[in-house]
């Protein structure tokens, strides 16, 4: 079952979606086991985008990816409700996935695909 569509995981910029290979199963497989909608706010970026919204130079979310040669293997999920947040941070690390949470919603990505190591971090801002 698919629970994403292009639209929500497409650059805003160009419109481009390359995802690295298994992490939309890893992304359905959260949506799954989490049990609610997840509303994607940043998903795939181009690098002119990401440069624009100043993201990390880094960033997992970037597709061609000459940091980590990779594609996207990054999502951005809004979610506030202090329930549905704690759900969703175990749906992912069930699922073997890296999560960062933010104050405004929950990262979750697929960092082996970059040869990192899975951790578990938030935001400080």
């Amino acid at each position: 079952m698919n629970y994403f569509t292009k639209d929500e995981l497409a650059c805003p910029c160009c419109g481009d979606m390359y995802l690295q290979p298994g992490f939309l199963d890893a992304l359905n497989a959260v949506r799954s086991r989490y049990g609610h909608p997840m509303g994607v706010t940043s998903g795939c970026r181009c690098h002119a985008h990401n440069t624009v919204i100043r993201g990390h130079e880094r960033s997992l979310h970037v597709f061609g990816s000459k940091a980590h040669k990779t594609d996207t293997c990054a999502v951005d999920i809004s979610v506030t409700d202090g329930e549905k947040r704690a759900a969703l941070v175990e749906a992912a690390l069930a699922e073997g996935l890296s999560v960062g949470v933010a104050s405004n919603f929950i990262h979750i990505d697929m960092r082996q695909a970059a040869g990192l190591k899975r951790r578990l971090y938030h935001y400080k801002r």
